[in-house]
């Protein structure tokens, strides 16, 4: 392997062959590549060099130290920052080098010092850190970020979470990442600054935020962390499901709480009874026919409630109206969903995965295939107050059954409306908000109490608070979601699959003329634009042709127009979710 070593190329494909079965061999070739490397390439093949130093192979120690020896021209930066963050450089030298005017020589020398024994020395280099601190500098930050979490002590993790507010999204995932590190399960302090920057971060920071309560294993923060979970991808849920799983038997009173619990979102409750499957299955047999039978009943309550909303619809077509219904009937899956995989948990049915699939699938006879397993899988009572929310019947169909199966309430359009603004599934409260302000006359009272209450969703306060001021140079969520609704290729997603897409999404009117780049979609709002010599106009949605490619989005606009900006990045999170999005864009593609 060694003789294709003839440049730099090659270096890493032969360093990673050879480690298969030769880890010092392996850093031998590797340590002087990366000496040479480009910070990008360094950043590219980094985790390769960490997993070799971490196999802890006395071997590997003693190639890495004398190769240090005999490098009489030095270290570059950055391999000698990650080889002094595993204890590979000199103390002395590094302490020599903590007065050093290059701040990343200090920082990496840094470094090495801060697990000194010596308190003088551990003050040098807090000396450095202090230095780097205040000149301000975002980069500067993410040095000092860095040299913490390289250290042995906790206790710096504490001092990370200060980032954690009112830095860039960079400094606030480096300082995630640093705590990481650091924390441990006596870091119990840290989790509801952590629960914050899972509420409301970045996907990679929602990754981080589970990481460290997967490490930190505090039982107290599941209660915040299943009031705040709404839409999870399946990893996010896995990761959830290992906090639990790792609290163990501690976690079986709250969990059997959670799963009752109507205020919370039917991903919270789904997860709990999962968990309570595993660590506490005869509680969770206690708890399975009712909860499954009150969500039958609900299944068909809303869909009642939907034809109340849908009977106003008709008579002044109004597309907030339209957009609750739609949100009512996509929350009738949700919940049959739910059902079905406590059917599962509860041993009654197998595959539920599979069965959720077929059910949703376009071929009628996989549909009736799986609805055939569900009969047989269940009790003959429970499968008939399930088979009219399965089969192909028309809704008039279904709220007859109702009718006739249960005691029926009328409602009036107002009571639905509360009804749904105080839904557990924070879009449908959204969803609901507009349509209160115009059919209520008391909405400023219900508003005022639901913007006290501690428990109220921060989207739910921020949607309430547009709806009073009336902000016409912004565009929210529910705005943009009533323009996709309308769209031909986007109205047969759930609604909650249209919330994830249009996350980070923004509406902008540019000038007539003016040449656009977008790395994602675009939604005509008003005006006209060109687009591969085909002219758009208002409603049209351009680029699923090419979303699934490297190229970028190029219009021009025609006329004065209004854009909505939808990103590429947020579509494939959504994918992560509801992967049947992705197929029906393929599908536009070929």
């Amino acid at each position: 392997a060694t003789e294709y070593l003839v440049d730099d190329k090659n270096t890493i494909l032969v360093a990673k062959f050879i480690s298969t079965y030769s880890y010092q061999k392996a850093i031998a070739i590797l340590l002087p590549y990366l000496n040479k490397a480009n910070i990008e390439d360094f950043k590219t093949n980094k985790t390769f060099l960490v997993e070799l130093l971490n196999s802890n192979h006395p071997d590997v120690t003693k190639v890495t130290i004398d190769w240090i020896e005999f490098q009489e021209e030095g270290l570059s930066i950055s391999l000698e920052k990650e080889l002094a963050s595993k204890g590979l450089l000199s103390y002395d030298n590094a302490f020599n080098k903590l007065d050093d005017k290059n701040n990343s020589i200090a920082s990496a020398s840094a470094t090495v010092i801060l697990d000194s024994q010596y308190p003088d020395h551990i003050n040098k280099a807090i000396h450095v850190i202090e230095k780097l601190l205040n000149t301000g500098k975002d980069e500067d930050i993410l040095e000092v970020l860095y040299i913490l979490s390289k250290s042995k002590h906790d206790r710096y993790a504490y001092f990370a979470a200060e980032f954690l507010s009112g830095y860039t999204t960079a400094i606030k995932t480096r300082a995630l990442e640093t705590i990481l590190e650091l924390c441990n399960k006596n870091s119990n302090k840290l989790v509801e600054s952590i629960l914050g920057c899972f509420i409301n971060g970045s996907k990679k920071e929602r990754f981080l935020s589970l990481e460290i309560l997967n490490k930190i294993q505090d039982t107290q923060s599941l209660n915040r962390l299943f009031r705040n979970i709404s839409l999870l991808s399946a990893y996010e849920k896995r990761q959830v499901f290992s906090i639990v799983n790792k609290i163990g038997l501690q976690s079986v009173p709250l969990l059997t709480s959670f799963a009752s619990n109507t205020r919370l979102s039917y991903t919270a409750r789904s997860i709990a009874t999962r968990a309570l499957g595993k660590l506490a299955f005869e509680q969770f047999k206690v708890l399975e026919k009712d909860l499954i039978k009150q969500e039958l009943e609900n299944i068909y309550k809303y869909l009642y409630m939907r034809t109340i909303i849908l009977e106003e619809y008709e008579k002044i077509k109004d597309p907030y109206l339209l957009l609750l219904s739609k949100c009512l009937l996509d929350k009738k899956q949700v919940i049959l969903e739910f059902i079905l995989e406590n059917l599962t948990i509860g041993g009654e049915m197998e595959s539920f995965e599979l069965i959720k699939t077929s059910l949703r699938s376009s071929n009628s006879k996989i549909r009736a295939n799986a609805i055939e397993t569900i009969e047989q899988s269940t009790h003959k009572d429970l499968f008939k107050l399930l088979l009219p929310l399965l089969d192909d019947r028309v809704m008039s169909e279904v709220i007859s059954f109702y009718k006739s199966t249960y005691s029926v309430q009328d409602y009036t359009l107002n009571e639905v409306l509360s009804h749904t603004f105080l839904s557990n599934i924070h879009l449908e409260s959204i969803v609901s908000i507009p349509l209160i302000t115009k059919y209520n006359d008391d909405h400023l009272n219900i508003f005022r109490e639901r913007l006290l209450d501690d428990t109220t969703n921060k989207l739910v306060k921020d949607t309430i608070l547009f709806e009073l001021t009336q902000d016409k140079s912004y565009v929210n969520v529910v705005s943009k979601l009533i323009y996709l609704i309308q769209d031909k290729k986007m109205s047969g997603f759930s609604i909650f699959a249209l919330y994830l897409i249009l996350k980070n999404s923004f509406v902008d009117k540019y000038k007539k003329d003016t040449q656009l780049k977008n790395n994602g979609l675009v939604y005509i709002l008003e005006g006209e634009v060109k687009y591969n010599d085909t002219i758009y106009t208002k409603e049209e949605l351009i680029g699923t042709d090419i979303l699934f490619t490297n190229k970028d989005l190029e219009i021009v606009c025609l006329e004065d127009s209004q854009l909505l900006m939808i990103h590429k990045e947020n579509i494939i999170d959504a994918i992560e979710i509801y992967p049947e999005i992705g197929i029906e864009f393929f599908k536009v593609k070929i």
